[in-house]
Parts: C-alpha cells; sequence; structure tokens
C-alpha cells in the first residue's frame, strides 16, 4: 500500500501531462467549441524589436486557447463548480434559475453609474442635434433605450450579485432623455415593469427581453410613429403566447455538459405574413424588408439602428407595419456610415441602445455628427466650364 500510493500519484500526473497529446491525437472525448464571446488570442508575430519573453508568452497564450481537451476540462470545471458549489466564474446564478451575466452586473451597470452629469447632458445634446439634423431632412427620430433584466427583477438575483438595480444616475438619464425630445423619445422602463407585475419580461436563460415583452414594445413604438405621422391606425395585432423549452445565451456561456433551459414564453403568431423582398448586406445596412404590396394604411419606411434587442421585436410582426425597413446594427455599423446612406423617402430613424451602452453614446454620436458637419461644410463641385 505504502508503494501504491506514489505510483498512483505519479500515473495521475503523467496522465494529466499527457492527456493533450493523447486528446489530439485519438479524439476520443468529445471536445465542443465553448461560446466564449471573444477571439482566441492571435499568434505572436516576430518583429525587429520584438521581447523575446512577450513572444513566448503569446505563444503560450496561443496554446492556452487551442490546446486538445481544453473546452472539455472548462466544462468538467464549470460543471463542478455549478452543481456542487452553485457557482460560476462567469455568470451570477439566481433564484428558480435566473442567470446574470457577471460583467454586466459586476462592471459595465456600474460604469454607467460612475458617468458624470455632464457626459450624460452631451449625449442629451447630441441626440438633440441628431434630431435637428434628421429634421432638416424630412425624417423624425424616435429614441428608446432598455434596462437590463436586473432592473425587473431583482427578486432573483442571487445573494453575490451587486445589489441597488434602481439606478439612479440612469433614471435621471431618462427623465431629461424625456424632457428634451418628447414624443421622439419612448421609455421602455415603465411598459417593461407593467410586463413584470404580470408574467416574465426576461429569458431566465438569456439577457435579452422575452417576445411577449418586445411585442408590447413593439406596439408602443408603431403607435407612436402613427400618432407623429397623424395616421389612422397603428399597431394591429394581438397578443397571443405559447411556452417553448429554451435555453438562451447566459445558459450557453456557463459551459457545461448539458445546458440550463427552461420553459419560456414566446409569442404565437395571429396574423399571416405578407408578402415582402427582403435583401441583405446592402451598404451598411444588415438587411432591407420591403413589402410587395403596401397599403394605405402601411406606416412610411423606416430605419432602425440598434442592437440585439430590436431583433426579438421582429417576432412581433414590427416589420409588416412598414413599407420598407432598413436594418443597420449598432457597433457594426458606423452612425455616420448609415445617415450618409439614409434612403430618400425614409420618415423614421429608430435609435436604439441598451443602458450599459450609454458609456460608448458620446463617441458613436460625436462621430456620427461631425461626419454630417463635414458633408455640410463641403462646397458641391463645380460643373466643368463647356
Amino acid at each position: 500500500m505504502t508503494r501504491t500510493r506514489p505510483l498512483l500519484t505519479i500515473a495521475g500526473f503523467a496522465l494529466l501531462f499527457l492527456f493533450p497529446a493523447l486528446q489530439g491525437l485519438t479524439r476520443w472525448l468529445p471536445d465542443a467549441p465553448l461560446s466564449e464571446k471573444r477571439a482566441p488570442t492571435a499568434a505572436p508575430a516576430w518583429a525587429t524589436r520584438t521581447d523575446l519573453t512577450e513572444y513566448l508568452l503569446g505563444w503560450q497564450h496561443w496554446f492556452g486557447d487551442r490546446y486538445p481537451g481544453r473546452n472539455l476540462l472548462i466544462r468538467l470545471e464549470t460543471q463542478i463548480d455549478y452543481s456542487i458549489f452553485g457557482y460560476s466564474d462567469r455568470v451570477h446564478i439566481g433564484r428558480d434559475g435566473w442567470l446574470f451575466y457577471r460583467s454586466l452586473l459586476d462592471v459595465e451597470e456600474p460604469r454607467v453609474e460612475a458617468m458624470d452629469v455632464g457626459q450624460l447632458d452631451g449625449i442629451v445634446r447630441d441626440l438633440q442635434r441628431l434630431q435637428q439634423r434628421l429634421a432638416n431632412r424630412g425624417v423624425t427620430l424616435v429614441v428608446f433605450d432598455n434596462e437590463l433584466k436586473d432592473a425587473f427583477h431583482p427578486d432573483a438575483l442571487p445573494a453575490s450579485a451587486p445589489r441597488g438595480s434602481a439606478r439612479p444616475r440612469y433614471a435621471e438619464f431618462r427623465r431629461c432623455l424625456h424632457g428634451a425630445l418628447g414624443p421622439a423619445y419612448v421609455d421602455a422602463s415603465p411598459i417593461l415593469h407593467d410586463v413584470a407585475r404580470q408574467r416574465p419580461a426576461f429569458y431566465r436563460t438569456d439577457f435579452h427581453w422575452n417576445e411577449p415583452a418586445a411585442f408590447e414594445i413593439a406596439r408602443a413604438l408603431v403607435d407612436r410613429m402613427a400618432a407623429i405621422a397623424g395616421a389612422p391606425r397603428g399597431f394591429r395585432f394581438r397578443l397571443e403566447t405559447e411556452e417553448r423549452l429554451f435555453s438562451g445565451g447566459e445558459a450557453e456561456f456557463m459551459p457545461l455538459f448539458t445546458p440550463i433551459n427552461e420553459r419560456a414564453l414566446f409569442v404565437r403568431r395571429t396574423w399571416e405574413p405578407r408578402p415582402a423582398a427582403r435583401a441583405f448586406g446592402v451598404g451598411p445596412f444588415e438587411y432591407v424588408h420591403r413589402l410587395e404590396a403596401p397599403t394605405p394604411e402601411d406606416l412610411p419606411p423606416v430605419t432602425l439602428f440598434g442592437d440585439s434587442f430590436l431583433d426579438v421585436l421582429m417576432s412581433s410582426g414590427f416589420e409588416e407595419h412598414f413599407v420598407s425597413v432598413h436594418r443597420a446594427r449598432l457597433h457594426h455599423a458606423p452612425l455616420e456610415a448609415v445617415l450618409a446612406a439614409l434612403p430618400s423617402g425614409t420618415r423614421y430613424f429608430v435609435f436604439q441602445f441598451i443602458a450599459t451602452t450609454t458609456p460608448t453614446l458620446p463617441e458613436l454620436l460625436r462621430r456620427g455628427l461631425a461626419a454630417g458637419d463635414a458633408a455640410a461644410a463641403t462646397p458641391p463641385a463645380q460643373s466643368p466650364p463647356r
């Protein structure tokens, strides 16, 4: 027995040491890729002034992202942490299966609250400038933002999560947006609070709002744009819901052998989609949606500039209400490019963002408005003399 223990210890260390090589040669264990929300570390490049230590560390990081069996070992560690200790270093594990990204609650939301009043006031002024710039082109700006699910389901937060989901600085920012933009600002928070009092407004395993909550936001947006245009009719569909098995991005980001799932609410479609043409990758636009046979009841063309929260609105029949929809994705298409490519006939420009995007808005708006100022200052090209 005395000799057996050292031999078992040596064999265990040898197996761990040889595991990547054995896994790379045999692939005998499943090693599916992880959802890490980042690109793998690139191979380091050697240059004349490259520091040798940094160069070798670069290869170490490169290998650390790619060695055979890595994903399996990460899943094993995560499964042990979750099943035994109820812990994840990536996700706060709340009550009744609610998950919350740690990066959002621990870092990004506090960063918004740390913004000074001058920065937030500057965003409001720049949105007013954008509103006027678009109005000069006959386009109505519609701004709407949304807080994240900890603001609407605080009782689901675990003890490990930061408290204080009220976010007073951001609440004051929303009040300023309402005062400065008037009807052009659609405040999603009261709508979502109303929803959350009746049923979940967000997925438990994903950080997006669920489809029935997005349905109410779609209704509010369409009704607001119909009122601005003086249209006789706004949102046309009724809400019906159904349950489906679902596993979202937060569950996927916590790499377990079997992802956590939930019985989530979805919209049951009560309308028949109308014939429409859809084109992808049109300039800065992710896609363009055009009704083939628009009617006088349909609202004029709209351009959407926002993040993935807009995607869920499309499940609510939002596009069915407009002659055409041009969709540009925030952080993928520069605002200045979208404004420059704004199609003629556009009646509305919807600018959407989530609370944690706020610190990036000053630079985003500055660049978009500066490009417009430069274009306005450039004299028109002179025709050559005949």
